[in-house]
Parts: structure tokens; sequence; C-alpha cells
């Protein structure tokens, strides 16, 4: 597990378990920003919407 972000800095690292690492916020950054790369690979497909479905975005659904 990875801790990064507002206080994690003031936590001892020594009472975390061996699993856990305290890692400055660039590595989420940098982390989320790899995971978009790897994505323009991919082919993402939308799923089918249900009948009466909606997007809380798209101005008409059900009253």
């Amino acid at each position: 597990l990875y801790l990064g972000g507002g206080n994690a800095r003031i936590l001892d690292p020594a009472v975390m378990p061996s699993d856990v690492k305290i890692v400055p916020n660039i590595a989420g950054l940098l982390g989320g920003i790899a995971l978009w790369n790897d994505m323009q690979s991919t082919n993402l497909v939308r799923a089918p919407q249900s009948v009466g479905a909606f997007c809380a975005l798209e101005t008409k659904g059900p009253a």
C-alpha cells in the first residue's frame, strides 16, 4: 500500500506494516499519468444502456 498526500509525511514509517510505503505526492501523479498513457492502446467499448437508463449529465430523463 502506498500512502501519500495530505499529512502522510507526518506518519511514522517505523509503526507501519512492512507492506506500507509513504511516498511523495508526485509518485501518485506520475502513476496516474502512466495509467492514462497505457489507455491509448486500449479499445474501450461503451456498455449498452438499460431501458429507461439516463446519464445525469443529459438534459432529459425521468421526471
